[in-house]
Formats: C-alpha cells, structure tokens, sequence
C-alpha cells in the first residue's frame, strides 16, 4: 500500500512538473513572438524614416523581412512528359539530336531545351474547354493539368479581332514567383494554337546559405539610386520571389530576389550578390 500511494504521489509531482514546464516554456514562446512583432515594427519604422530622409515615400505593405532560401534545379524528363500529354494528349518522345526533347502526337509537337524553355504548338488549333465562355479560366484548368504552379492568368494583349488573345503566367515556387518563368498561351479565332513558356524543375533544397534580409536589401537599393541618380520618390510594392538561373548542362538554381516597385521602374535585387537590375 505504502508503495502504490508513494508511486502514485510521484505521479502526481511529475505531472505537475510538466505543466509548470509547459507554463514556462509557453510564456517564452510569446515573449519571443512580442519581441519578433516588436523588433519587425522597428526595423520597418527606421527604414522608412531613412528613405524618407533622402525623399523617397515608402508607401507599401513589407513582405517577410528575410529573404527565401536558395534552391537546385535540374531538367526532369518526367515533368516534360507530363506537360506534354496533358496538353497534347497521346504523344510520344522522338530524337531530336542534342539537347532539345521533342514530344510529336496528333495534335502537335512540344519541344523542351535544357534551359527550362519550352513551345508547344499545335498543327490546327486546339479548342480549349472551357475557353468559350471563360479563357482565363480555361488557361488556369489546363495549368493544373500541366503539374504548373502559376499565379493567375491575365489576358495581355487584346483581340484585332474576336477569338485572338494572348493570356500569361507567372510561374510559383512555395507560392512566391519566379519573375523569370512566364508562360503565355496565345489563341487565334477562340482555338489555342501556340504556347511558349519557362517554368523551374527537378527543385531540390541546396546546401545553407546566407541571402540579404529586406533591411539589407532596401539600405543597398537606396545607395544604388543615390549613387546613379535616378528619380524615385516613392516605393510602391516590395516583393519576394526567386529568378531561375541554368548552366549549359540543364542544371542550375532558383536564385531568391527581393523586386521593389517604384516610381521610376521595377528593379530586381539578387539576394545573394546583391546585383540590381531593372525589370
């Protein structure tokens, strides 16, 4: 009896050992979440009143303060096989010679190079469902079936006359884009007859690396446009996102970039070098 009272004394010790300890660790956790909500509120505060200090208005909604992390490419014959036949239907590789991948079927020909481009087009025009009453929508279901994240479609150039239109995307990576990888689907006469595009494959996880923060970032773009004197006197969107670099052999990496829009031009700012480039 002694021992079974005694256990079970310790029991009741133990367990309340673990609810101070999940006390303890809880208010921890949401000191931390203060001070990270603190130190963020700061951060973007003083960055605003340093532009502000060399006239430029920050007037935009700041993403996550650091940047995406680096990732790997590589040329995936399976995702090319799928893309293939989810918009040619049956069709088969056939042998190009170097580099290109060629799928043939009977509605035409998908061609793939080792830079991640891509055109299919089609011999007679292919009537999308769908795209009679809805081309956007349309465009976004063959998307999905084409195993392509991409934001949403937007029609960029209008028709000289009923049916021609060009739609585009951007191509996502975790729901960020990659400024680089654009698809457009081009239709004549309400039929889709081309569809030429980018899109990053074989993405895997790279070796840790150190990318640029926002902070960082945004001091480097406001010494950039002091020291080349461009006229930019507002920011109006800031935005993460990757850029897909590929080598001569296919394999390459989706790059993290920060695009700050302004005034004068979109400029893209690699996370790793630093580098601008208007976009």
């Amino acid at each position: 009896m002694v021992t079974r009272m005694s256990t079970s004394k310790l029991k009741n010790i133990v367990l309340m050992v673990l609810v101070v300890l999940n006390i303890f660790f809880l208010a921890l956790v949401i000191r931390d979440g203060v001070t990270e909500r603190t130190t963020r509120r700061r951060t973007i505060e003083n960055l605003a009143t340093i532009l502000a200090d060399n006239g430029i208005v920050l007037a935009a909604e700041l993403p996550e303060l650091a940047a995406p992390s680096l990732q790997r490419t590589s040329r995936d014959a399976y995702a090319d096989a799928t893309l293939s036949r989810a918009v040619l239907g049956d069709c088969e590789p056939i042998d190009a010679g170097g580099s290109a991948t060629i799928y043939a079927g009977e509605r035409g020909a998908a061609t793939f190079n080792l830079r991640g481009e891509f055109l299919v087009e089609f011999f007679d025009g292919f009537a999308l469902r769908g795209s009679e009453t809805d081309t956007v929508k349309a465009v976004r279901s063959l998307l999905k079936k084409m195993r392509v994240d991409a934001t949403q479609p937007t029609v960029t150039a209008g028709a000289e006359q009923q049916g021609d239109e060009t739609i585009t995307a951007v191509c996502l990576y975790r729901s960020l884009p990659t400024y680089n990888c654009v698809i457009t689907f081009e239709f004549e006469r309400g039929l889709l007859v081309r569809i030429i595009g980018r899109r990053p494959s074989g993405v895997t996880e790279a070796a840790r690396t150190t990318e640029r923060g926002l902070p960082t970032v945004m001091l480097g773009f406001l010494r950039h446009v002091m020291d080349t004197e461009i006229d930019v006197t507002k920011i109006t969107d800031v935005s993460a996102g990757y850029s897909l670099n590929v080598g001569a052999f296919g394999t390459g990496e989706l790059v993290p970039v920060w695009r700050i829009d302004t005034d004068a031009g979109e400029f893209i700012i690699d996370a790793m070098t630093g580098e601008i480039t208007v976009g």
